[in-house]
């Protein structure tokens, strides 16, 4: 089988699972997570995971990774996908909508665990055509990437990283229609991080300004 061959039918056989993806999503969106509380989607996910015979190790805490293809790879690649919600209350009065109140998945991390969860199953069925060329995928699916610090480092400390060539994951944006994938060289969303800065001076009296350091300026 030729790559064009093998994405056709990677294609196809998630094209098969679609329906079920649609009602996994949605189940996942009634139950929204916050960080590190993810129990039940990691719980779902481990479950439909190894359902289909996908090898399946939960990571310290919340999250999994899975693993397909060569046990002893040439070249490995990872799927990463963020998994908790945020402390939002849902408005959209779809008969999904979340069940957590406080919660939900406003920023579309639902998505992201379903098309990985759909990603490693299509290529779970061609697992065969992944050990002949010496190939394997790793799903990360990550918890707590909306703190700090965030699953991410957890992830790796665990081993998520280890024997991984290369990484892709992918966030969804209402900015861009359905079926396109938007791309670009460099940085392409913010990122945050906590800075600690420490001033020093002389102190004083708001009443003479001038014989005092002014912090607020600084």
């Amino acid at each position: 089988m030729n790559d064009d061959a093998l994405l056709a039918a990677l294609g196809e056989r998630i094209s098969v699972v679609t329906p079920q993806l649609i009602d996994i999503r949605r189940d996942i969106h009634a139950h929204p997570e916050l960080s590190r509380e993810e129990s039940r989607t990691t719980e779902v996910l481990a479950r439909l995971l190894d359902d289909a015979g996908i090898a399946v190790a939960l990571l310290p805490g919340t999250g999994l990774l899975a693993e397909v293809g060569a046990s002893d790879p040439a070249y490995r690649v990872a799927l990463r996908a963020d998994m908790d919600a945020l402390p939002v209350r849902e408005r959209t009065g779809l008969d999904f909508s979340s069940r957590a109140p406080g919660v939900c998945h406003a920023c579309g991390h639902d998505l992201h665990v379903v098309s990985l969860l759909g990603a490693m199953l299509g290529l779970k069925a061609l697992e065969a055509e992944l050990v002949e060329r010496g190939l394997a995928v790793r799903g990360i699916f990550q918890a707590a990437e909306e703190v700090i610090p965030g699953g991410a480092h957890e992830a790796i400390m665990a081993g998520a990283l280890d024997g991984v060539d290369t990484v892709f994951a992918v966030h969804c944006d209402p900015s861009i229609d359905v079926g396109e994938v938007g791309l670009r060289e460099g940085p392409l969303t913010a990122a945050c991080d906590h800075v600690s800065i420490s001033l020093h001076g002389r102190g004083g009296h708001t009443s003479r300004p001038q014989l005092t350091e002014d912090l607020t300026y600084a």
